[in-house]
């Protein structure tokens, strides 16, 4: 019986297939071609998301980590 659930767990069960509804709708096996311009990735993110520096100081890193890798 529904009624004799609590609450939360509908809600979880809701986020949860949601989730999984978005995460088995992704394009998987198709890629696009990496773009490597860390300045226009800085530009991106500090117009379009307010506060997070620590988030978008490792988004930076890990393309810096590609710049390089990409170089060797």
């Amino acid at each position: 019986m529904l009624l004799a659930r609590p609450i939360s767990v509908c809600v979880r069960f809701s986020v949860t297939r949601n989730y999984l509804d978005w995460l088995t709708n992704l394009p998987w096996g198709k890629c696009s071609e990496e773009n490597l311009d860390l300045d226009r990735a800085k530009q991106v993110l500090e117009e379009d998301h307010y506060g997070m520096d620590d988030v978008k100081k490792r988004i930076l890193v890990c393309g810096a980590i590609s710049v390089i890798n990409k170089l060797l």
